[in-house]
């Protein structure tokens, strides 16, 4: 499953936001991994991450229209 995962982290003085597409089993591992990835990217520490919003990705298939 994928999962789409959103929230900010501290960097310096300013909030960054982040989105991330993350592939797991279910949301905890998600959660542990976004973690994971944005603490060791940019070295910042569990406690600085603010995981806002958890929730399932379903890729949107575009249809293209033969002109």
């Amino acid at each position: 499953m994928q999962f789409e995962v959103t929230g900010k982290y501290k960097e310096k003085r300013d909030w960054k936001p982040f989105r991330k597409i993350i592939d797991a089993k279910n949301e905890k591992l998600a959660e542990e991994y976004t973690l994971s990835l944005i603490g060791s990217k940019h070295k910042v520490k569990r406690r600085h991450i603010i995981i806002q919003k958890i929730e399932r990705y379903e890729e949107k298939e575009e249809v293209k229209e033969n002109a």
